[in-house]
């Protein structure tokens, strides 16, 4: 990760709230950086009722954009959530990169590559057996900043895509 520990989600409580965007396509390096310095910005700024909000970010996998907020110190209200998502539409409309398909899921080979299918495609991958219930996939819809750390990327069998299996 490149960021100092100001903006590093790992200084985050557990209990964070955490929002994951899923890129459409590989970041670059070059787009990282620039990724980073807007939401250092973002971040430096963002308020709820009037209240800073403590929060931090990362990028993983040159695919995933994860911004949390420890709400120990104050709650994201509707309006900060929708700032947060307008910053997140600016960078994809500057990038060219959609952070709002969630119909796309992702998993890692056995070669620890990175694959992306629709949920229609993934569905009939698992039936050919080409994924299977120990397939790592990475699950997005992790409620908390704990759960985030240590589910992102879990077996099939454990996260939600078990719901799939046939």
């Amino acid at each position: 990760m490149n960021y100092n520990d100001r903006y590093n989600i790992e200084n985050l409580a557990d209990s964070s709230k955490v929002w994951i965007y899923q890129a459409d396509r590989t970041i670059s390096q070059n787009e990282i950086n620039l990724i980073s310095e807007a939401l250092k910005t973002f971040i430096d700024q963002w308020q709820a009722h009037g209240q800073d909000l403590f929060a931090g970010y990362a990028v993983l996998y040159n695919r995933f954009l994860v911004i949390a907020v420890d709400e120990r110190k104050a709650t994201a209200s509707g309006c900060s959530i929708d700032s947060s998502v307008g910053a997140i539409r600016k960078l994809g409309s500057q990038l060219n990169v959609d952070f709002f398909n969630r119909l796309n899921l992702g998993y890692l080979d056995t070669n620890q590559s990175i694959h992306f299918m629709s949920m229609a495609e993934f569905q009939d991958s698992i039936l050919n057996g080409n994924i299977t219930k120990d397939t790592l996939v990475f699950n997005s819809l992790t409620p908390n900043l704990g759960e985030f750390m240590n589910h992102f990327v879990s077996k099939l069998q454990d996260s939600w895509h078990s719901r799939m299996l046939v």
